[in-house]
């Protein structure tokens, strides 16, 4: 009986040893299992977050557990590398914006420059600064720094550091006297992407990743990102030009687009084109008035409005400080001497409606000057008669005598002199 218990107590020691070398090698042979078992001998056991619910990690480079924290940190990890790409994601959506201008005089013409940077996918995910280095290719040309205005640029200009490409838009080709009230600008290029798919030109399908410029990026992650910066420049000949710079912080996330606030850019004249759109509107003023036999206060307000922009006043209010700039002081003497000139257009209607009511107006005269002929049937007609006068060589009648005031460039105060009667 004894040798029999003996034997068992033999055999139950070697299946006990049996049973630990094979979890010795077992544990040897599975990482995870060897974790765990590791840490349920330490004693330690999962921090949880009250609020989350999730193990909190320590500052060791080993997660603590039980044998229920290496699922929970690998969970947790996961998550957190979702929520990473989500973000990447949000972050590389393409943003494009839309901007109305709006602007004065409405005849100006507005110039767009569009600059290109391109940065590293790597560069851009690990959120470096900047918005990476300018293209400088055969779309975008090099910016010499006389045809900038803004300091910054200017400087990176001389340095041939900056790089445009224009923007066509329909101010480019206006006719005369073509207003423009309104100037949208649509889905301009403000962020774009590029990223590892398998429609792009350095996939290779049999290793399953992109290269480019000479580095690999896996499926699904950044190669390039663009950002694109706009120089708007307004001008119109007799003003002096102005200069936007846009950047991507400039644009405002708005429902379903990306938007600007574009607070409207006035133009300032300088003193000689002042000078002569106050001498075009009086003139046009007088004009409308002999034309349609009306007093100034009885002109509709819309056609006054019309005169006034077309002269290059943007209100009624804009064209009564220049009256009261313009007619007294040093140039009284200059505003007596124009407005002779503006009166002698009566005296010629006058002088054509003597002629046409003696009806001694020959074919021959009337074929040359047709300009100033009244048409048959009312040859009577006072208005008529004031039309043609006013309409002399297609309409440039009270341009040329605005552009007859303008005095020469350093002859006087503001660079020129008032004339004397």
């Amino acid at each position: 009986m004894r040798d029999k218990r003996h034997l068992s107590a033999i055999i139950s020691l070697i299946v006990a040893l049996a049973l630990i070398i094979a979890g010795v090698i077992f544990l040897a042979s599975d990482t995870e299992a060897s974790a765990r078992m590791k840490w349920f001998l330490a004693g330690t056991s999962c921090v949880m977050d009250a609020k989350t619910k999730e193990p909190i990690l320590p500052e060791a480079p080993e997660p603590p557990g039980n044998l229920n924290c290496l699922q929970l940190h690998v969970e947790q990890h996961k998550r957190a590398l979702e929520a990473k790409w989500r973000q990447e994601d949000f972050r590389s959506r393409h943003i494009y914006g839309t901007v109305t201008l709006t602007y004065f005089p409405q005849d100006a013409q507005v110039h767009v420059w569009q600059t290109k940077y391109v940065q590293d996918g790597k560069a851009w995910a690990r959120n470096e600064a900047g918005p990476g280095d300018v293209v400088c290719d055969d779309t975008y040309l090099r910016t010499p720094a006389k045809d900038v205005l803004s300091s910054a640029l200017k400087h990176k200009a001389g340095k041939g550091q900056l790089c445009e490409r224009p923007l066509k838009n329909k101010t480019e080709t206006l006719a005369e006297n073509q207003f423009i009230e309104r100037l949208p600008l649509k889905h301009l290029p403000v962020f774009e992407t590029d990223k590892c798919t398998e429609q792009f030109e350095g996939w290779d399908p049999a290793k399953g990743y992109c290269t480019y410029d000479g580095k690999d990026y896996r499926k699904g992650t950044l190669v390039s990102a663009y950002e694109y910066h706009y120089r708007v420049v307004i001008t119109r000949e007799g003003y002096e030009p102005r200069e936007f710079i846009w950047t991507r912080r400039d644009w405002i996330r708005a429902p379903g687009a990306y938007i600007m606030n574009w607070p409207g850019a006035d133009l300032i004249p300088k003193p000689e084109t002042f000078r002569a759109n106050f001498v075009q509107a009086h003139c046009e003023i007088f004009c409308y008035q002999q034309i349609h036999d009306v007093s100034f206060t009885n002109i509709p307000e819309d056609n006054l409005d019309m005169i006034f922009k077309r002269s290059g006043f943007k209100s009624d209010e804009d064209f009564k400080n220049a009256e009261g700039a313009l007619t007294r002081g040093e140039f009284k003497l200059w505003w007596e001497e124009r407005y002779k000139a503006i009166s002698l257009l009566a005296d010629r209607m006058d002088a054509y409606n003597k002629e046409i009511a003696q009806d001694n107006l020959s074919k021959s005269k009337a074929d040359k000057e047709p300009a100033l002929v009244c048409k048959d049937g009312k040859r009577n007609d006072p208005r008529l008669c004031a039309a043609a006068v006013c309409e002399w060589r297609g309409g440039r009648v009270c341009r040329d005598i605005a552009a007859e005031s303008v005095p020469q460039q350093g002859d006087g105060p503001g660079g020129a002199q008032p004339a004397k009667p």
